[in-house]
């Protein structure tokens, strides 16, 4: 319980036996009080109830204004958080088809360094959306409208764990500066333009899931 409702929880307590003799007793305070003094103390033990209630009804309008505030502005850090994340990708696949892969003798191949450096950045991406996905799920209370944004986001993350894992198991040789991209089937998956490509159907379908789960989130 916080000071301040601590002050006015004992105001109404002290208010109240206040009222309660002279409810009690009217007849020995009129007395000691005097008729006027009777009547003054009956309008300052309302008043302090009164008081005290709208006192308690705004701090608690305050505090709930302060809750939702909080709770937009870490929605709002969310979504932004997913939206870098999910361009970070897409800047990482045009790279990688502009920068890595590369023809020669008619088959296309993979530069190693660049593919390396893309590989690391794209890591970056993957450990930010397990966070996210870790978030979701401590802080159910925040996201508890969204029933399957954190299964959005696991998919999300597992995709780029998948491609991931092609590069954690190189298959560079040590002497060699580049490799065929057949040789990456993943890294043809993430890279493929196809409307019906797995990075489409898994990546950018979860993603346009997960933004719509928050804007609903930010809009009640």
């Amino acid at each position: 319980m916080t000071k301040l409702r601590i002050i006015i929880l004992a105001l109404i307590i002290a208010a109240s036996a206040v009222i309660a003799g002279l409810i009690l007793a009217p007849v020995t305070l009129k007395q000691l009080l005097g008729g006027e003094g009777y009547n003054r103390l009956w309008q300052l033990a309302l008043g302090s109830i009164i008081g005290s209630l709208v006192s308690a009804a705004l701090s608690e309008l305050n505090r709930e204004r302060d809750r939702l505030k909080r709770r937009r502005e870490h929605l709002w850090s969310f979504y932004a958080s997913a939206l870098a994340a999910y361009n970070d990708v897409k800047k990482a696949r045009r790279l990688l088809n502009a920068t890595v892969v590369f023809k020669n003798d008619g088959l296309k191949h993979v530069r190693k360094l660049e593919y390396e450096a893309q590989m690391i950045d794209l890591q970056d991406v993957q450990l930010q959306l397990e966070s996210m996905v870790r978030q979701v799920h401590l802080r159910s209370k925040v996201f508890s409208r969204a029933h399957d944004l954190e299964a959005h986001l696991k998919t999300m993350e597992n995709y780029l764990r998948n491609v991931l894992n092609e590069f954690e198991g190189n298959k560079f040789q040590a002497s060699v500066t580049s490799a065929p991209l057949s040789d990456f089937p993943r890294l043809q998956e993430f890279i493929d333009r196809e409307d019906r490509s797995p990075f489409i159907a898994q990546f950018v379908a979860s993603y346009d899931e997960v933004e719509e789960a928050l804007f609903k989130l930010l809009s009640a």
